[in-house]
């Protein structure tokens, strides 16, 4: 019976390492992007930061994952299609919050803007990640 345990043994590790190569693969290999927005003063004031963004292909639904650290005030934060210059996403937060930007029907090829704007704050941390890669900027067609 010692030889059996002993395999088994061998066995219940190969099949543990086995399990953590393939989850490795699977999630330890998923590139994601980040976007800060950072702010901090002595007084509450206003504050206005916009980001380019793009995305690397066309897709139905992408989502990004955002915490607000809000010290005071209100933040509003938008995004924009500049093709169309329509606002496809929009929200006002009051408080510390962690919540879901999701964006429908991104083109590949269209820039879009990250708008944040503070009222009457003296600081706020915000982080925006997302699973899919978001390019830093756009390859256009030579004309």
């Amino acid at each position: 019976m010692k030889i059996a345990k002993k395999h088994f043994e061998r066995l219940l590790l190969l099949v543990i390492g086995l399990a953590l190569i393939v989850y490795c693969i699977t999630d330890c290999n998923k590139k994601t992007t980040s976007l800060k927005f950072s702010f901090s003063s002595g007084e509450k004031t206003e504050f206005e930061d916009k980001k380019s963004i793009f995305f690397n292909e066309e897709k139905d639904l992408i989502t990004l994952d955002s915490i607000l650290e809000l010290e005071d005030g209100k933040i509003t934060i938008q995004v924009i299609d500049v093709e169309n210059n329509d606002i496809i996403w929009s929200n006002t937060y009051s408080k510390d919050e962690k919540f879901v930007i999701e964006l429908r029907k991104i083109h590949s090829d269209y820039e879009y803007i990250l708008s944040v704007q503070a009222e009457e704050t003296t600081k706020f941390n915000l982080t925006i990640t997302s699973d899919d890669k978001l390019a830093k900027e756009v390859r256009k067609p030579n004309k």
